[in-house]
């Protein structure tokens, strides 16, 4: 019987360590509740080889695994008719105390790798990605989400082709995003 007991405390004590330190996910995972709903999204992006292509498309985020991210699924068709499909897994990383971005698609085998920091209004979001190498050149990218209300977004990125200067880096990606109204 007392083994019992020490096991029954030990596993008491788990539990409620894991209900205290719940509360300070749950705040950074409901920072994440603006990008919850469907978006018609309207992306118009420039290839590494220079070519301006335009995609539109529907974007779903919803939180899964057990709230613990978000996930997005966006599917979209650009002009000439390919269809793509993209999901991005969004989540804070309890460990590192920021949040982290893992973007896989359809029509690349590489994985994107960003963190992310919120601003104190919830309203900008400031994404980076570590260096990459694209045939030699050393590459960097960040990018902005800016919720200009509750129902519209625009995400842009910036990504440097060269050795330049960060204020001199191209735009890669501009996206509008419009909510789609709630199904009653």
């Amino acid at each position: 019987m007392p083994a019992f007991r020490f096991l029954l405390g030990i596993g008491g004590a788990f539990a409620a360590s894991s209900v205290a330190a719940q509360p300070a996910v749950d705040s950074a995972m409901r920072r994440l509740q603006p990008l919850v709903g469907t978006w018609e999204v309207d992306d118009t992006y420039r290839s590494t080889r220079g070519a301006v292509i335009r995609e539109t498309g529907v974007r779903t985020c919803a939180y899964v695994l057990e709230e613990r991210y978000v996930e997005c699924v966006t599917r979209g068709r650009n002009s000439s008719g390919r269809e793509r499909e993209y999901r991005w897994m969004l989540n804070y990383n309890t460990e590192t105390r920021r949040y982290d971005l893992i973007g896989i698609f359809s029509n690349y085998t590489g994985k994107v790798i960003q963190t992310f920091r919120i601003d104190s209004t919830g309203s900008v979001w400031n994404l980076r990605a570590p260096s990459s190498s694209n045939d030699g050149v050393e590459q960097w990218h960040w990018a902005q989400l800016v919720f200009e209300s509750p129902d519209r977004a625009v995400y842009t990125s910036y990504r440097n082709l060269e050795t330049s200067s960060p204020t001199d880096w191209t735009v890669a990606t501009r996206e509008t995003w419009i909510r789609r109204p709630a199904m009653p």
